[in-house]
C-alpha cells in the first residue's frame, strides 16, 4: 500500500492529522503551480487556503481502491487546485473592474466640476455601463473560459505564457490547446455579450 493510500483511508475516517500530512505532502508542488499561475505570493496563500478546505471537506469521497492511488490523489488535488485558482482569477477580474468603475466616477465627477462639454460626463457614464455589462456577461462564463480571457486580454499573456501557467504536471496544457480553448471562450462571450444587447 502506498504512503498516500494509507493517509487517504486515514483522512477519510476523519483523522484530521492525517489529512493535513496528505495534503503537506503535495503543498510545494501545488503552491509552485498557484505561484506560477497568480503572480501574487498572498493571493497564493489565500487560495492555498481555500484547497484546504475544500480538500478536507471533500475527502471521503477520493477512491480508496488500491490501483495507482498515488497518481489518482495527486491528479484529484491538482483539479481542486485548478478550480480554486480559477474562481480565484475571476474574482479578482471583478474586483479590479470595480475599482476601474470607481476611478472612472472618480475623474469623471472631477472632469465634470471643471470646465468642459456636459457631455464628457455621459460618454463616461457610457463606457462605465459599457464596462459593467462586460463584466457581468464575463461573470456568467465558466470560470476556465474567464480565466483564459482575462489572462489574454487583461494581463495580455502570449498563448505560450498562457499554457506554461495553466499546465500542471498532471495535465499539461500545449499552445496550440490554449489558442483552441480561447478561441470558444471568446466565442462564447460574444454570443453572451450579444444577448445582452453589447453586440
Amino acid at each position: 500500500m502506498a504512503v498516500d493510500e494509507v493517509f487517504v483511508h486515514l483522512a477519510a475516517d476523519d483523522d484530521e492529522r492525517a489529512a493535513e500530512v496528505l495534503v503537506a505532502r503535495h503543498e510545494r508542488e501545488l503552491r509552485r503551480w498557484l505561484s506560477q499561475l497568480l503572480n501574487a505570493e498572498a493571493e497564493v496563500d489565500e487560495v492555498f487556503q481555500a484547497v484546504l478546505v475544500r480538500t478536507f471537506r471533500h475527502l471521503g469521497k477520493v477512491d480508496r481502491s488500491e490501483e495507482d492511488a498515488e497518481r489518482r490523489l495527486r491528479a484529484w488535488l491538482f483539479r481542486i487546485t485548478r478550480r480554486e485558482a480559477y474562481r480565484h482569477l475571476a474574482k479578482r477580474a471583478r474586483r479590479r473592474a470595480h475599482e476601474q468603475r470607481l476611478e472612472t466616477r472618480e475623474a469623471a465627477m472631477i472632469q465634470a466640476t471643471g470646465p468642459g462639454p456636459s457631455t464628457n460626463l455621459r460618454d463616461r457614464d457610457e463606457r462605465e455601463k459599457r464596462v459593467e455589462a462586460l463584466e457581468s456577461v464575463l461573470a456568467e462564463l465558466r470560470p476556465q473560459d474567464a480565466s483564459l480571457i482575462l489572462l489574454r486580454f487583461r494581463q495580455e499573456c502570449s498563448c505560450a505564457q498562457i499554457a506554461e501557467r495553466l499546465s500542471t504536471p498532471d495535465a499539461p496544457l500545449s499552445e496550440a490547446t490554449v489558442r483552441q480553448r480561447l478561441s470558444r471562450a471568446t466565442r462564447r462571450l460574444k454570443a453572451k455579450a450579444e444577448e445582452a444587447g453589447l453586440g
